[in-house]
């Protein structure tokens, strides 16, 4: 792989993966602050409950995807000329 679409996309994974899980996580609490703080909640559970959910794959597959990368060996392509 060229040095150059290492450093712009692989090389960039890990910390990209990281971002994802942390604000994947911070959405989560925000919600559950949110729906349960108040002594009435003024939406649709089922859709904050949904929200939860996806915030919460979201978070699992960054999560996931940051590990398999961190395992992954890279070698450097030699150019043929």
């Amino acid at each position: 792989m060229p040095e150059h679409v290492y450093k712009k996309s692989v090389e960039a994974l890990p910390f990209r993966a990281s971002l994802t899980a942390v604000f994947s996580a911070a959405a989560v609490a925000g919600e559950l602050v949110n729906l349960f703080w108040k002594s009435q909640y003024d939406g649709s559970i089922l859709g904050a409950v949904l929200y939860i959910l996806a915030e919460a794959v979201g978070l699992t597959f960054a999560i996931l995807l940051r590990k398999q990368v961190l395992k992954l060996e890279w070698e450097e392509k030699k150019d043929k000329n």
